[in-house]
This record gives structure tokens, C-alpha cells and sequence, in this order.
């Protein structure tokens, strides 16, 4: 594999076992880590905790750090202070905050184009949906314009275990209230999460105002479909400093490359953009490394 995955660490991953089929599993995905000579990976699931998972790979494949995470859909209570607190205690380094049952999000099955598949992990969601089994979505920000309590009970447990907040799907709305209340909290390390997908989006304009509220911006390979995508991901990362940005595969789609082989793609891509050894080390290795510490 590409020399320069040697030291990265993949903040999102999608592995087996999950709700959906996924292209490597966890203990695959580790072995594959120590070939490549990765430093590690963040096991990334929409609907179960994964530090126990991440601990048992760790434990069987040396020289590998295995990360758990956890995300705060409807399978963990959503916002649900004690599941991100049992999480941080059994290993997990990193929180996102609802995905696919975000409020941002919560007309995207109704809106999807006729006759287009559904990526697997919204065809849960449409099963739910389709048994009459789907709560409301979720938001992070209540009538009042403020954040809901458990918005700010979770980001007290984030706070208190010193971990990376990661914004999920949120949409702008919520991430500009989000944002700064965390960091009033105490909270360092925030990543917005895939800025350039398309429920999100976000404007170079909303990119510098979060920039210079001290995030991170975490871009991902799974939504750099087209050079254009990749040229516009370059100049945001060049927009918001190296410093403050993150390459990921947020792979484990079956039809897609496994992780490490497209975050070695992604690296060679922003490579031919002009981005230096050093810069890429920064940016898969340096910043993702000490954002799971």
C-alpha cells in the first residue's frame, strides 16, 4: 500500500458486523491497518457502540490502535447522555452526533429521486419507516433557539472525558448554535463532519466562520465522487489551513474500495493538487492522531 498511509489514522470506518453488508470486517480491517503500516482507525457505526469491538481487535493484532466511537441515533436513545457516558468509559475517544436520524436529514427519504437505489444504511431507515417503527428525527436545538438538555448533558460528557465531538449530519442551523456552545463549555476538539455531503453542504463562507470558531473539518473519500468534488475539497482545505483539516475514507460501502485502499486514493489525489508530504502527514496522520488521544 501507499507509503503514505504509514503512521495515518482513519478517523471513520464502516465495518462488519453492522446493520447493513460492509466490505471488511473488524478484525480484517485491523490486520489490514498493520500491513499498511497504519497507526489505526476509528470504528464507525450509525447504530451501535463500538469500543468493545475496537478493544478485542486491538488486543488480537499488535502495533494497531483500534478506536470505538459512538453515534447518537435512535438505537442509543439519541441524545443520550448515558450511553455517551457508558461509551467514554469503556474506551471510546469519539461522539457524533445523530446521522442518519438528525433533523437535517429527516426529509431525505421523502425527497429521495424515483428509480435511485437507497444507499443501505437509509434503506434501514425506510424499513423502520415502512413498520411504523421510526421515531422523530432528532435535533440538537429546542424551540427556544438554545441547545436541548441533553445536547448539553452529552457535551458535559464529552467535556469531562476530554473527547472529539463530531458533528454527524447537521445541517448549518444547528451547527452554528452547536458550535459555539461547546466551545464555551470547554470543549476542544470539534470536527465538522463531511462538509461537502450533499445534505450538508456547507458554504466556503459557513466554512470560515467555523473555522475560526476552532473546528476541524473532517473530508471524507466516500463523498469525493467526481474531480470537481476533489478540487473543491482542495480549496477548502487550503481556506481553512492545513492545521485544521483531516483526510478519512468514511468507507466499508461494498461497492467501494475497503478503507485503507481509498484513503491511499484520497492521499494520491490531493497529492497531484500540490499538497506536500508533510501537509498530507499532518492532515492523516499528525491531527487524526491526536484528536483520538
Amino acid at each position: 500500500m501507499d507509503d503514505l498511509l504509514r503512521g495515518a489514522l482513519d478517523l471513520h470506518v464502516h465495518t462488519a458486523p453492522d446493520l447493513v453488508p460492509r466490505s471488511v470486517s473488524d478484525l480484517e480491517m485491523t490486520r489490514r491497518a498493520r500491513r499498511a503500516g497504519m497507526a489505526g482507525f476509528v470504528i464507525k457505526s450509525h447504530h451501535a457502540p463500538t469500543a468493545d469491538r475496537a478493544t478485542l481487535c486491538a488486543a488480537l493484532v499488535a502495533g494497531v490502535r483500534v478506536v470505538g466511537s459512538i453515534t447518537l441515533n435512535h438505537y442509543v436513545g439519541g441524545l443520550n447522555p448515558c450511553a455517551a457516558e457508558g461509551a467514554a468509559r469503556s474506551g471510546a475517544r469519539v461522539v457524533w452526533l445523530p446521522t442518519t436520524d438528525a433533523a437535517n436529514e429527516a426529509g431525505i427519504l421523502a425527497g429521495w429521486p424515483a428509480g435511485q437505489p437507497l444507499p443501505p444504511y437509509l434503506q434501514v431507515k425506510q424499513d423502520l419507516l415502512n413498520k411504523g417503527r421510526l421515531p422523530p428525527a432528532i435535533s440538537v436545538t429546542g424551540d427556544d433557539g438554545g441547545l436541548t438538555r441533553g445536547a448539553q448533558e452529552v457535551i458535559e460528557v464529552v467535556r469531562d472525558y476530554g473527547l472529539t465531538l463530531c458533528t454527524g449530519h447537521l445541517g448549518w442551523p444547528e451547527m452554528c448554535i452547536l458550535v459555539p456552545a461547546a466551545r464555551r463549555a470547554g470543549i476542544e476538539k470539534i470536527v465538522i463532519t463531511h462538509p461537502e455531503s450533499p445534505s450538508i453542504g456547507l458554504t466556503p463562507e459557513q466554512q470560515a466562520w467555523l473555522a475560526a470558531q476552532g473546528t476541524y473539518f473532517e473530508r471524507c473519500y466516500a463523498y469525493s465522487g467526481s474531480s470537481q468534488v476533489i478540487d473543491a475539497e482542495a480549496r477548502a482545505v487550503r481556506a481553512t489551513g492545513v492545521a485544521r483539516n483531516v483526510l478519512s475514507s468514511d468507507l466499508g460501502r461494498v461497492d467501494a474500495p475497503v478503507p485503507d485502499v481509498g484513503l491511499a486514493l484520497f492521499i494520491r489525489e490531493f497529492a497531484r493538487r500540490g499538497f506536500t508530504e508533510d501537509e498530507l502527514r499532518r492532515m492523516t496522520a499528525v491531527t487524526p492522531r491526536a484528536l483520538v488521544e
